[in-house]
């Protein structure tokens, strides 16, 4: 068996689910994970908050099948537009409800599994979709940024799977959602469809996972932002996760986690002409990376006690957790917290924040700031030697750069700065690393 993983891109068109038929029959027993089609999840968002309507969104899932499969697809369709349409009325009387916002955003996936599901039978393969609660994905940490559960959802899932497989069926599953403890529909986050496939990888004991993407894998560089970056054929697991929870969007970094966790390897693909891209081992590559992430915000937290600072810390952390509010970096001193976490995410840190305001003060630092990350395969020297390098830069761009640290020895760099020169600094640090080091 292998996990096959199908991104939004690649479910667009007629055409497109031909080619995911084709690339489905190289397969023996495959499992199948979805994505939202591209630019679905917007679509809900969107709706949810504007009210706007859904019938774009539902004209998008329409695909020509043989007349009496036709049939039971658009009744079991209209009855997940029926349930959707039931969210979006009681969400616009409760706009706060994250739980509600989730349930809406995971209707995407839900769609598509099931168009999915009807063309594979139109094309004599017999296939069943299933849904994250059916295979009992259970999580924990907020609505937005959540964790699997793996104590608790392998065995369940296993069972399931291993019961679809037997009535000879090809499981095609729902990427990108789970469920709490609560039974509400929680989020993986933005790629998270990677993660469920992963997952479901680990849980199984499968040793690889293919992600169909449109992109081929890992650049040096993100090529919309430094011109003919060289194509990484092999990256690490350490590599792949820095990478992508610094600005990297090829693949989610808890995939990758998941991936090293049950000894699989992931190859991504691209879907475009099939061609093997690049695969997440064991394996270091020889390459060193930049990659930079926007639209963060800096915050400072103050503790005056210091004999208390510990647990006020883990307090505070412990809320952010459960608001669904990620801290993508962080610098400690004496008493002195600095966090990055995504300028989505303000508003409710400092509405977090404000409940501490008896034991702490705060501020906001830095509302538009970046992070630029340099990730590779570096002797403890050559990583000293690029830090000081990016040192260096505060001197071409004074009062722009803020933090520079190393991250994880041998792997990687990160400075944060001004988001107006994030571009500027992954050109110019780009070419300085790509000079001999």
């Amino acid at each position: 068996m292998t996990v096959l993983k199908f991104g939004g891109s690649c479910l667009t068109s007629q055409s497109s689910l031909n080619k995911v038929l084709e690339f489905v029959k190289n397969y023996p027993n495959p499992i199948i994970v979805v994505s939202a089609l591209s630019g679905v999840t917007d679509s809900l968002i969107d709706a949810a908050n504007s009210g706007g309507d859904i019938d774009g969104i539902i004209a998008r899932h329409y695909i020509k099948l043989p007349e009496g499969i036709e049939v039971n697809y658009y009744r079991e369709l209209n009855e997940k537009v029926n349930v959707l349409k039931a969210l979006l009325t009681i969400y616009s009387t409760n706009r706060n409800s994250k739980f509600l916002e989730s349930h809406i955003q995971s209707f995407g996936e839900r769609f598509s599994a099931l168009m999915l599901k009807y063309f594979l039978e139109s094309n004599g393969i017999k296939s069943k979709n299933l849904e994250s609660e059916e295979l009992g994905i259970k999580t924990f940490k907020g609505f937005n940024n959540a964790i699997i559960d793996s104590q608790s959802s392998i065995e369940p899932l296993k069972k399931v799977i291993g019961d679809t497989i037997n009535e000879g069926s090809v499981p095609i599953i729902t990427g990108y959602y789970g469920v709490d403890e609560q039974g509400h529909i929680t989020l993986l986050g933005r790629n998270g469809s990677d993660y469920t496939a992963a997952f479901v990888a680990r849980a199984l004991g499968e040793k690889e996972v293919v992600l169909f993407k449109d992109v081929p894998g890992f650049f040096t560089a993100d090529p919309k932002k430094v011109k003919n970056p060289d194509f990484v054929s092999y990256v690490s697991f350490d590599q792949a996760y820095e990478l992508s929870s610094y600005g990297a969007k090829i693949v989610h970094p808890y995939a990758v986690l998941e991936a090293r966790k049950g000894g699989a390897r992931i190859v991504i693909k691209d879907f475009n002409d099939g061609k093997t891209g690049t695969i997440i081992s064991e394996t270091n590559g020889d390459k060193i990376f930049v990659t930079s992430k926007r639209k963060l915000s800096i915050l400072r937290i103050i503790v005056p006690d210091a004999s208390n600072i510990s647990g006020i810390l883990f307090n505070i952390l412990n809320k952010f957790s459960e608001n669904g509010i990620n801290i993508i970096q962080n610098f400690t001193s004496f008493s002195v917290l600095n966090i990055i976490i995504s300028r989505d995410n303000l508003m409710d840190a400092e509405r977090v924040l404000s409940t501490f305001s008896r034991v702490i003060e705060y501020k906001v630092l830095h509302q538009n700031a970046c992070i630029i990350s340099v990730v590779g395969n570096f002797s403890i020297q050559t990583q000293n030697r690029i830090h000081l390098m990016i040192l260096e830069l505060s001197k071409k761009y004074p009062d722009k750069i803020y933090f520079s640290n190393i991250s994880s020895p041998g792997i990687s760099i990160y400075l944060a700065a001004d988001e107006d020169i994030e571009e500027d600094l992954v050109r110019t640090i780009h070419e300085m690393v790509g000079n001999g080091l």
